[in-house]
């Protein structure tokens, strides 16, 4: 997956402080999005705070917010930062925020991430090493970042920095270890919406693991039209369920991976089905499809059904179903999942 910029006279921190005044820019990266909206949603709900309109590079949004909490910038800008009291400025092109102490730590926070993931992405371009190497040390710098969630979380418990990084150190948790976890922290935690979210999933994610029947559901098309996921399992074929989205860099760089296996193995028994999860633009989404040549069928704007049903926490996610709809494989990528398929594919 960064100083307070204005020096204020003590009276006017204090006021600012007292009144619960939020000023947020958004620098980006260039004026493309000039005239477009982005809008200020709360981590926790999904409820949309506050809307602005950019005007040239840049963007501002204003009002009052007495209890900090993590928000989201989505739309015309993205990013994340912490709301709350004062002037923050957020860097969309440096990805930095300043301007209130929470958002230095968690822009500390993204920037020692950062540093691992150019790392990561350094080595994968290296020619002389192999997929296998590449893939352990992908792993490795894996458990690094869930390794600094750890650290930010344990030293920020009590404030909204704390309550980001949770998601991404208990990523892979248990529902028992999650809510050891949740044990030990403050109890305001477990209250919080996307928390319920998050232990469900991990509960979802154990009841619908490896040896588990296909859970169905059905979205309804722009056009009226009904699809069901069994549409696609259990008629006598294994399929690989990609879930996936336009706007995530870590399923885009997974569906080279995915094209492989289904030129490899589509004739030899293998179907591929893409299932788009989250927030949905159909002319991403469709740029996406056509850029990186996916032919395989898709369920598209799915939202959160289909990530409900499986106990998705994060995306990519692969589910490998066998020819009567029994899951064979769930949550592997790389070589992992090389492996996995070509395991089942040589057992047909």
């Amino acid at each position: 997956m960064r100083k307070l910029l204005i020096l204020l006279v003590a009276v006017t921190m204090l006021a600012s402080c007292d009144s619960g005044k939020y000023r947020v820019k958004a620098m980006l990266a260039d004026g493309s999005q000039n005239g477009k909206t982005a809008y200020l949603t709360d981590y926790d709900t999904g409820d949309t705070i506050a809307t602005a309109s950019v005007t040239g590079d840049s963007l501002i949004f204003t009002g009052i917010e007495k209890n900090p909490r993590v928000v989201k910038i989505i739309g015309a800008a993205r990013g994340t930062l912490i709301l709350e009291s004062g002037d923050i400025v957020f860097d969309a092109k440096e990805y930095t925020i300043t301007g209130t102490d929470h958002n230095v730590t968690l822009s500390e926070l993204f920037k020692a991430e950062g540093k691992l993931e150019a790392a990561n992405d350094s080595v994968q371009q290296i020619a002389s090493l192999s997929d296998a190497e590449k893939d352990a040390f992908s792993r490795d710098i894996d458990r690094q970042i869930t390794a600094l969630y750890k650290e930010y979380f344990n030293d920020n418990k009590r404030n909204p920095v704390g309550y980001y990084a949770f998601f991404n150190y208990t990523y892979e948790m248990s529902s028992a270890q999650l809510d050891s976890v949740l044990d030990k922290a403050p109890s305001k935690l477990r209250e919080m919406k996307r928390v319920e979210r998050w232990l469900n999933n991990a509960k979802q994610r154990e009841e619908h693991g490896v040896g588990s029947k296909m859970v169905d559901f059905a979205i309804t098309t722009e056009d009226g039209a009904v699809m069901h996921l069994s549409d696609f399992v259990g008629k006598g074929r294994y399929v690989l369920v990609d879930f996936w989205a336009s706007w995530c860099p870590y399923c885009i760089k997974e569906i080279p991976l995915i094209h492989d296996l289904y030129t490899t193995y589509n004739e030899k028994g293998l179907d591929v089905v893409g299932v788009t999860c989250g927030r949905y633009n159909a002319d991403d989404t469709f740029r996406a499809i056509e850029r990186y040549d996916i032919v395989w069928p898709q369920i598209l704007n799915t939202g959160d059904i289909a990530t409900t049903a499986y106990g998705i926490s994060g995306i990519p996610c692969v589910i490998i179903f066998d020819p009567q709809g029994t899951i064979v494989s769930r949550g592997k990528q790389g070589e992992e999942l090389k492996a996995d398929v070509a395991r089942l594919m040589g057992a047909v």
